[in-house]
């Protein structure tokens, strides 16, 4: 016995304000269900998914491909251009059997706020936020702008094998042996609304992930980020609205390029770091890494402190609140010199460097070399820790002298 499809849809014509379909949700899924009923009533044959593609359109696949996104993603919709080549093919198979196929295509398009180009780009990423970087208004855009600036970057893709079409694509990467790395790269794409599933580890050792968009890039190069090569010697210090934003902005570029333990940050564009310099007031002087193309430039104790307090997201391990100058004379003249301290410095001056005294004292080297200059403390001499690391010396000083 032949299998009751039902009563034919009735009214879904009608464009009248008492439509009953006027309200109601109706997919692409529905759509697909109900072509297959109605052609199936008009042609008298088992509409397949491999047929209703071949009456919708030169290719086979289209409803499997349709499945496919809208398990992927559940708003998936089809595109007014998908729209008009499924009308065209109808009429040119079924030519006046079309009729009630072609009001269904409609009667979705009506319902549905269609776009008029598919952007596949939602087929992957249903929650993708690409204007994120539109507008720079809070500490958090600030933070991973210059986060990007640092280890993110742009270029082009062509559209695929035969195609010139060259699409912008957006790359963003960190080390992926490091865990605070890791998460931070995972932040990100959380916060873009990028898949977790398409974060991953790339062929250069990086953990990351990649976004073919021009609408994302775009946003990107308004901000100062540049394309390509260019961007790694010829960046400059975005323009943002208040200190806050340019601190987190400071923050973010430290996580991705400044140096854990210390202020300095680098880069091989001169003017951004000296536009840093200038818009921060900094005393500091730019410096050239000796054998590298690299400058670099101490932020200070001061306005690094300011930059942990601007912003509370940040990369653990870099999160390092140094003494200033003047917090450091403070310690310095209240230190309190007794026996158990001489005896402490003398045992582990032989075996620890100067800078991992200062540390454990809360005190300025030359404080503490003036200590153990006062009492006879031998201590050695600069550079000694520097070489003997790199010619794997004993650390006992004067060991079996």
């Amino acid at each position: 016995m032949e299998k009751d499809y039902g009563v034919r849809i009735k009214n879904y014509n009608n464009d009248s304000k008492n439509n009953k379909y006027s309200k109601e949700t109706y997919t692409v899924l529905m759509l697909i269900n109900d072509l297959k009923k109605d052609l199936h009533l008009e042609t008298g044959f088992i509409i397949t998914d491999k047929k209703l593609s071949k009456v919708l359109s030169q290719n086979e696949k289209l409803i499997t491909y349709i499945k496919k996104n809208t398990n992927r993603n559940p708003r998936f919709q089809i595109s007014l251009q998908e729209i008009s080549e499924c009308k065209s093919n109808l009429r040119k198979t079924l030519k006046e059997k079309s009729f009630n196929a072609i009001k269904l295509i409609e009667k979705y398009k009506r319902l549905n706020n269609v776009k008029k180009s598919p952007l596949k780009i939602y087929d992957f990423h249903p929650n993708l936020t690409l204007h994120y970087f539109k507008n720079i208004n809070s500490k958090e855009k600030a933070y991973w702008l210059g986060f990007i600036f640092a280890d993110g970057g742009i270029g082009f893709k062509r559209g695929g094998k035969g195609n010139k079409a060259i699409n912008l694509r957006f790359r963003f990467g960190l080390n992926a042996n490091d865990i605070n790395s890791v998460n931070s790269v995972n932040c990100l794409a959380k916060t873009l609304g990028i898949e977790p599933k398409y974060v991953n580890i790339k062929t250069n050792g990086l953990y990351g992930f990649e976004i073919t968009s021009d609408t994302l890039v775009n946003h990107l190069i308004k901000q100062g980020l540049l394309i390509g090569k260019k961007k790694t010697y010829n960046i400059e210090l975005p323009i943002l609205s208040s200190r806050e934003l340019l601190l987190a902005f400071l923050l973010g570029y430290f996580d991705g390029d400044g140096k854990k333990g210390s202020t300095r940050i680098t880069s091989n564009s001169f003017k951004f770091l000296n536009q840093i310099k200038i818009k921060f007031n900094l005393p500091y002087t730019l410096y050239h890494e000796p054998g590298r193309k690299v400058w670099s430039l101490h932020l200070g104790a001061k306005l690094f402190n300011q930059m942990l307090a601007n912003h509370k997201e940040s990369m653990p391990q870099k999160r390092v609140r140094f003494v200033t100058p003047k917090e450091l004379k403070e310690k310095n003249t209240k230190i309190m010199i007794t026996t158990e301290i001489l005896e402490e410095i003398q045992s582990l001056s032989l075996r620890l460097p100067i800078k991992e005294f200062c540390i454990y004292y809360g005190i300025s080297s030359s404080r503490l070399e003036q200590i153990c200059r006062e009492n006879n403390i031998i201590i050695p001499p600069r550079g000694y820790w520097t070489r003997n690391k790199k010619i794997g010396v004993s650390p006992l000083y004067m060991e079996g002298k």
